[in-house]
């Protein structure tokens, strides 16, 4: 949406979004949700820097000049943000500089000043309003002056019981939910969380946590059990399991979400840009410059993450070029493979732990193009053309048996990419033919057996491609070119009829570099290693609708048989790819925004009016 200005704070209730100006001249103003596309900015008559409200809209809290503003209880109103009486609620600290507000809490970080704090009384207004007797808490001429004081008011609004949190950083940003208090530390940008609140409601103490995934934070913000976070770089992320005992979330890593700002904000400016994250019961909200970004409650946003999975003390042989996750599965076996300088590994996933098996019979005097693993097998495709196999890998026979040649010569050229399933073999030649073998079980002709291959008719037109994928129960089939990026799906492929009917052409946007192709999910990654999942795939529409972005560069991606994610990141690492959704426990029947304007940017599940 659309503002009027570039605000410098704002803020998001069930029922309407506050904005402030840094300038007194620009008055704040609201709207009203979810009339947001026919909406209009309303003026607030007084000024304010800061205007706070919770999500019932039960508490507001206005900020201007230090001062802390609320209006009387016979003036207060969940739906919008007006009122002509206000009472002044918090002065201390040398005056307040930001605040968040709970169900019945205000947390807020004041001004540098001396130790002390009112005596809070609950008076006739019901708004908490104190008495300014103050006191002076006892201690070292040293520890009564802080460089920066966080207070909180509890049992708001009847009674406001005042307690003051002393922190040994300064600090920025603070945000609380029901479960849980954050801030930044102003100088280094780390997250601080408010640790104890199990055990008291002001907490015990401030405890620093490094957040695996983000740089430096620059926006956080709690909302239920989820908490979200805008880093240096511009990057949306959040965790969910935010409680009482877990009070930075038990995800274990942060997750990534699209940014929704990516096509509508010049990348040269984005770093100039102040940006900053609001959550509410109405979805998410990133303000960035005159324009905010809102993914509804009722369409779940996606998070992902890439793990490391290799030990530290492999970490040495952790660098690869290329991998299959076909998954190498016998008995009491699971194994991933990757090669590197014409040597192919194992990783097994049970032990995590590298094996290198034989070289192949052509590897000193050719390259390795193409690594395939299928259940008990490992297939390699060197730069003269062949296809060598090893089979029979397992716990007994953890190298198997000896590589082998398939029989490809009536292929009539040599072949320069080729993918294996369980009901077909498909290979592609140098001289763009397409050509399919059909097998059963865990068979394939050797160099010195009959090879029936047929030929498959490439795409319509004047149409070039270099590469062949296919999912492991043969269904699904596809062709690429890694110069144009144009791409086919095969359509009608099933057991009785494996080679399919006819080529169906995927969407051309963003351009594919590599697929990794799945049963339930297809994957790729553009020519800058920008990796992009297909939405819209199934049986009767193969080539799906159109490619989403996923937040993530990688040097190779490949599915397992479980439909797992792995990935080479650009340091030619092996990571894990995991998801999760935000609402956590979000009703998939209401995944579609509660409204549909005529005109809208949509990136991932944000939406720009």
């Amino acid at each position: 949406m659309e503002l009027p200005y570039s605000c410098v704070s704002f803020s998001v209730s069930s029922q309407y979004i506050v904005i402030c100006h840094a300038k007194k001249k620009k008055k704040p103003r609201y709207m009203s949700i979810p009339s947001v596309s026919e909406g209009q900015w309303v003026p607030i008559k007084q000024d304010a820097e800061v205007i706070e409200t919770n999500d019932g809209g039960t508490l507001l809290w206005r900020i201007h000049k230090g001062v802390v503003y609320s209006p009387v209880l016979e003036e207060a109103s969940c739906s919008n943000p007006c009122a002509s009486n206000w009472v002044i609620v918090a002065n201390e600290g040398g005056g307040v500089v930001e605040c968040a507000l709970t169900r019945d809490a205000a947390w807020y970080i004041t001004k540098s000043g001396e130790v002390s704090g009112p005596v809070c009384y609950g008076d006739s207004n019901g708004m908490g309003h104190f008495s300014l007797n103050y006191y002076r808490c006892l201690g070292e001429p040293d520890m009564l002056m802080a460089p920066m004081n966080v207070y909180v008011q509890l049992r708001l609004p009847e009674m406001g019981i005042l307690s003051r949190c002393e922190s040994a950083w300064p600090l920025e940003c603070i945000t609380a939910s029901e479960v849980a208090v954050w801030a930044l530390q102003a100088e280094t940008g780390r997250l601080v969380v408010r640790a104890g609140l199990v055990h008291c409601p002001i907490g015990l103490d401030w405890v620093e946590i490094e957040p695996e995934g983000p740089t430096r934070l620059i926006s956080i913000c709690l909302y239920g059990q989820s908490g979200w976070a805008i880093d240096e770089g511009r990057s949306l992320w959040f965790t969910n399991g935010v409680d009482f005992r877990s009070p930075f979330g038990t995800s274990g890593a942060w997750l990534q979400v699209c940014r929704p700002w990516d096509l509508s904000v010049d990348s040269s400016r984005l770093h100039t840009l102040r940006c900053s994250v609001r959550v509410s019961s109405l979805g998410v909200f990133v303000c960035m410059s005159r324009k905010i970004y809102w993914a509804c409650s009722s369409s779940p946003l996606t998070g992902h993450r890439f793990r490391r999975i290799v030990p530290e003390k492999l970490a040495i042989n952790d660098s690869f070029e290329a991998l299959s996750a076909g998954s190498v599965r016998a008995k009491n076996v699971e194994a991933l493979s990757l090669y590197r300088s014409n040597e192919v590994f194992l990783f097994r996933l049970r032990n995590r732990n590298f094996y290198s098996l034989p070289a192949f019979p052509s590897c000193y005097g050719c390259t390795l193009v193409q690594l395939v693993s299928f259940d008990t097998s490992v297939y390699v495709l060197d730069s003269s053309g062949c296809i060598y196999v090893r089979r029979n890998l397992g716990d007994i026979a953890p190298f198997g048996s000896e590589w082998t040649a398939l029989n490809t010569g009536s292929c009539g050229a040599p072949i320069v990419s080729f993918a294996v399933t369980a009901i077909s073999i498909w290979v592609l030649t140098a001289e763009a033919k397409i050509l399919m073998l059909s097998r059963s079980g865990n068979t394939e002709p050797c160099v010195d057996e009959k090879a029936e291959w047929l030929k498959v008719r490439p795409p319509t037109g004047e149409v070039s491609f270099d590469q062949i994928r296919a999912s492991c129960s043969g269904i699904y089939v596809w062709l690429f070119s890694r110069v144009s990026g144009r791409s086919w799906a095969r359509s009608a492929v099933s057991d009785q009829c494996p080679c399919g009917k006819s080529w169906t052409e995927a969407c051309e946007e963003p351009g594919v570099h590599e697929l990794a192709v799945g049963c339930r999910a297809v994957w790729s990654l553009s020519s800058s290693g920008q990796l992009y999942r297909l939405r819209g795939l199934a049986a009767g529409n193969p080539a799906g609708n159109y490619w989403k972005v996923v937040p993530i560069r990688l040097k190779a991606i490949a599915l397992d048989n479980k439909e797992h994610l792995w990935g080479i990141d650009s340091e030619g690492r092996l990571v894990s790819h995991a998801v999760e959704i935000y609402p956590p426990t979000v009703d998939r029947q209401l995944s579609v925004d509660v409204i549909s304007p005529s005109s809208l940017e949509s990136i991932d599940d944000f939406v720009s009016y």
